[in-house]
């Protein structure tokens, strides 16, 4: 069945609602600018309807129609004062539950969108990986890890055994660099350090994973919190091995 506007997906708002409180809540920007441009374009590419069903593609989620949800997003934010009237139910519901989280309205669009594609959207990890408590958490998981003498056993387990390579990709520091990379490898807690809940625990040799700088790093972006199997299927998937 054709419809000529189908109403607007919870994930059409929430990157309209993430491009409000970033750049509109306190500015009005042209629905021809460029921004509002990038936004539509966002929206278009998310797919969630397919082409047939819709009338008119070509005015579908364009920037005119993307610039009056947020008009109706600024009239719910200023309580009717600013913007315009018509929001939707869902418009309203979806601004109070993040208004005041607005750290966990992009992790959940990263999720989505990774569920989605199987790709992490560059633009939203990039803001989250910057932000402090980003960095806090990270560095306290490689501190801790540096201080603990169970990371060098795993690592000698590992260049006894000739495997002291990633665990997640297989890159080996010894073959890329020769002597240079020789035994150099990067330790992960397999349960993260910052989950309070389990408190002060011991830990061996099977609860750290050794990992690449590179897959390390991943496994920490933006405090997803990927787990080695996780991440290692990413991988997998996009080096084309099949599962």
């Amino acid at each position: 069945m054709r419809v000529k506007n189908p109403k607007w997906h919870e994930q059409e708002i929430l990157l309209v609602l993430d491009f409000y409180f970033d750049y509109y809540r306190n500015k009005n920007i042209s629905e021809k600018s460029n921004e509002i441009k990038k936004l539509s374009d966002k929206i278009r590419s998310l797919n969630l309807f397919e082409t047939y069903e819709i009338d008119d593609y070509d005015k579908f989620r364009n920037t005119s129609s993307v610039h009056l949800k947020l008009r109706n997003l600024k009239f719910i934010d200023t309580n009717g004062i600013d913007g315009l009237e018509g929001g939707s139910k869902l418009d309203r519901s979806l601004f109070e539950r993040y208004k005041n989280n607005q750290k966990l309205l992009k992790q959940n669009i990263i999720t989505f969108h990774f569920t989605k594609t199987n790709h992490f959207p560059s633009d939203f990890m990039d803001e989250l990986t910057a932000t402090t408590e980003g960095k806090v958490f990270y560095t306290e998981h490689l501190t801790r890890e540096r201080d603990n003498n169970i990371v060098s056993e795993k690592k000698r387990k590992a260049l006894t055994l000739k495997k002291c390579k990633c665990e997640i990709c297989g890159f080996d520091f010894f073959e890329k660099y020769g002597n240079l990379g020789y035994g150099f490898i990067e330790c992960h807690h397999k349960t993260p350090i910052g989950d309070n809940s389990i408190g002060e625990r011991m830990t061996n040799v099977n609860d750290l994973a050794l990992v690449c700088s590179n897959c390390h790093s991943m496994l920490h972006r933006a405090g997803l919190k990927l787990s080695v199997d996780a991440l290692t299927e990413i991988v997998q998937i996009n080096a084309g091995i099949e599962l």
